[in-house]
C-alpha cells in the first residue's frame, strides 16, 4: 500500500507508528514546515514533506487553499491510497479539505477532550470568530473520515456526541508495551 501521513514530525508515539508500517508500505510523512526532523534522521523508508503552516490558517482561505494545493499535488504524485492522520486539529483538516476517501483519523487525548471542548466556549472576540469554524471543521472532519481509531474510551464517548452510533470508532491502546504483558501471561 502508498500511504500518507498528516502528522507531527517531533512525536515520538507518530514516528514509531509510522516507521513500523514504512517497513512494509511505502510512506510519506507530511508536516510542518518548522517540524525538526530528529526522529526521522535515521528513517530511510519514510519521504518527508514539510509544508504544512504552523496555524492552521481558518481565516486566510488564500493560504488554506495554496496549502490544499500543495498537499494534493503531493498525494497525486505519491499515489496514496490511504491517508492517516495523528490528532485532529490540525493534521485532519488537510485530509477532509482534499476530500479524501481513505482518511484514518488517530485521536490521542488532548485533541478531542480539551481542545474540541475548547471550541465549544469561545471567551474572546477572535475566538467568538474562529472557534465555530474550527469546531465545525473538527465534525466534519470526523464524520468523512473512513475510520477513527482512539486510544481511550473517555475519547470515543465524546466522539459518539458527534457521530451517534457510527461503527468506525476504533480503541487502539498506544505508549502500552503489549509483549511485555503477554510474555508476563504466557508465563
Amino acid at each position: 500500500m502508498k500511504l500518507a501521513y498528516f502528522a507531527d514530525a517531533e512525536c515520538n508515539h507518530g514516528q514509531r507508528w509510522i516507521s513500523q508500517l514504512a517497513k512494509k508500505h511505502d510512506a510519506i510523512l507530511i508536516c510542518l514546515k518548522s517540524n525538526k526532523l530528529d526522529l526521522f534522521k535515521e528513517e530511510k523508508k519514510v519521504r518527508i514533506f514539510p509544508v504544512l503552516p504552523g496555524a492552521y490558517p481558518f481565516s486566510n482561505l488564500l493560504l488554506r487553499n495554496k496549502i490544499i494545493r500543495e498537499c494534493r499535488a503531493i498525494i497525486e504524485s505519491n499515489g496514496v491510497e490511504i491517508i492517516h492522520s495523528f490528532y485532529p486539529v490540525p493534521y485532519s483538516f488537510w485530509p477532509f479539505h482534499l476530500n479524501f476517501p481513505n482518511h484514518i483519523v488517530t485521536t490521542r487525548g488532548q485533541d478531542v477532550l480539551v481542545d474540541y471542548k475548547t471550541f465549544c466556549c469561545p471567551k474572546s472576540i477572535r475566538e467568538r470568530i474562529a472557534f465555530p469554524f474550527l469546531k465545525s471543521t473538527f465534525e466534519r472532519t470526523v464524520r468523512q473520515a473512513k475510520f477513527i481509531t482512539s486510544t481511550s474510551l473517555r475519547q470515543m464517548k465524546e466522539l459518539r456526541l458527534i457521530l451517534g452510533n457510527d461503527n468506525k470508532l476504533s480503541l487502539v491502546r498506544t505508549g502500552v508495551d503489549t509483549e511485555a504483558f503477554l510474555s508476563v501471561y504466557r508465563g
